[in-house]
């Protein structure tokens, strides 16, 4: 049985890069607060999502399948626990988990209670919204110039619209005093996953909604909504000076919440696992958001603070990822039970003889679209194209030298197609298994 003293508290931080975190030796700021977490916990350098984007991470790292094969029928790690005396709950006002893809597969199953904070009427009415503007940017971006008089013109109309554009979704001090609430009006363990939204883009810190530069943060968070293909290298780097005021603001909330949770008594007594659904892009190859399949986008921040175990900023170095979390989840709950595809990182706390040597990541739930990283090499397959960078001398992924090493490229695919295989003992159905043939078929196209 599950050990019932352990409250276990999934902290997910959307869109946070781990190079911009002081623990991982960040230049642009510092979080002291995430750092002393770090530091009364272990820190795994080489961690990297199993999707670049929400919809493809979180289902991997629930379920720890990746995304392109994950069906209603597979556990979820909500499921699990629940299952063994653990009382779920989350706080994640996220709506692409509860639309679309997501909804589809029930991801949200296993939770007794699913609280976006938003309201049914934002629920319901937010996605729409944002997918009408931005079809009137993809329409204007596919017709005309960025030079163009009506191209300007309809991007300030666009930047200027009233429609709110303050976050999508509730500050984390709100989702902390959920969090505090529930962990100390429960008399079961908690399994408590708690979503931040507030490094998500749009990027609107506190002090900036009451300035008087208000509006034009408005219309540049706009732009990189709808169109981003035609930020300047002006409006890319007011965004990221946002986008690292946002961090600031959230560190002193990881750590207003780390603060209740010792003062409650809570903190020795719980595993408190803290990561990122995926990174961001601020121009480094072109683009911004996130969705690529480069480091900034697919490196991710993991750091484990174990229940009453003696592990202070332990740096791990082994190669590891996010879908190893449900297998973790398990361990350090003292449930054996063999259930998910993915070994669990507490082996990685105690030895760094399970190292992986690679790891797979999607771009999208369709499985064309993908990326197999080792330490040294990164193979990246999307739209047909194939890029392959060696990391240990181009760690920033500038040169694409694909062509000089083709032969080595299709072997790294050939690794990735090995490992779906190795799959297929997850999958209970014959179709789930020509789901998984049909993708790596689109992998052998490629080769």
């Amino acid at each position: 049985m599950i050990n019932e003293k352990k409250n276990i508290i999934l902290i997910t931080i959307d869109s946070l890069r781990k190079d911009h975190l002081s623990c991982y030796d960040s230049n642009y700021l510092k979080t002291p607060n995430i750092d002393k977490l770090a530091s009364e916990g272990c820190v795994f350098n080489n961690a990297f999502a199993g999707g670049s984007n929400t919809v493809t991470s979180v289902t991997s790292f629930l379920t720890s399948i990746p995304a392109p094969f994950v069906r209603k029928e597979h556990q979820t790690i909500q499921e699990i626990l629940r299952n063994n005396g653990y009382k779920t709950i989350s706080y994640n006002p996220n709506v692409q988990l509860v639309y679309g893809f997501c909804r589809e597969l029930g991801i949200t199953r296993g939770f007794e209670k699913y609280d976006t904070l938003l309201g049914s009427t934002r629920e319901r009415f937010e996605v729409p919204i944002e997918e009408g503007i931005g079809k009137i940017g993809q329409i204007t971006t596919n017709l005309f110039s960025k030079n163009s008089i009506v191209y300007r013109l309809i991007s300030n109309i666009v930047g200027y619209l009233p429609i709110p554009i303050t976050k999508p979704a509730p500050r984390a001090h709100e989702i902390n005093r959920k969090a505090i609430s529930t962990l100390t009006n429960n008399d079961k363990p908690v399994f408590l996953w708690l979503f931040y939204l507030d490094v998500h883009n749009p990027y609107m810190p506190t002090k900036r909604t009451n300035s008087s530069e208000y509006l034009n943060v408005v219309s540049t968070n706009r732009k990189l909504r709808y169109f981003k293909k035609y930020l300047s290298i002006k409006d890319g780097e007011k965004l990221h000076s946002l986008y690292i005021e946002e961090i600031e603001q959230l560190d002193k909330e990881i750590g207003n919440l780390m603060s209740e949770l010792k003062e409650n008594g809570l903190y020795e007594n719980s595993v408190i696992i803290f990561t990122a659904d995926h990174g961001e892009q601020f121009g480094e190859h072109g683009d911004f958001g996130h969705g690529a399949l480069y480091d900034e986008v697919i490196s991710v921040p993991l750091i484990i603070k174990l229940a009453n175990d003696d592990c202070h900023l332990k740096k791990i170095e082994s190669l590891v990822s996010l879908t190893n979390i449900p297998s973790t989840i398990m361990e350090v709950a003292n449930y054996n039970q063999k259930i998910f595809s993915g070994k669990s990182l507490y082996s990685s706390i105690n030895s760094l003889e399970d190292e992986r040597t690679f790891v797979l990541c999607f771009g999208n739930t369709s499985g064309d679209n993908y990326c197999l990283r080792t330490k040294r090499w990164k193979v990246i397959i999307s739209n047909k194209k194939i890029e392959l960078f060696n990391l240990e001398k181009d760690p920033m992924e500038k040169v694409d030298i694909y062509h000089d090493y083709t032969d080595f490229a299709r072997n790294l695919q050939m690794d990735a197609i090995s490992y779906l295989n190795n799959l297929k003992q997850y999958y209970a159905k014959s179709s789930e298994e020509l789901k998984i043939k049909r993708v790596v078929e689109k992998f052998r196209k490629t080769m």
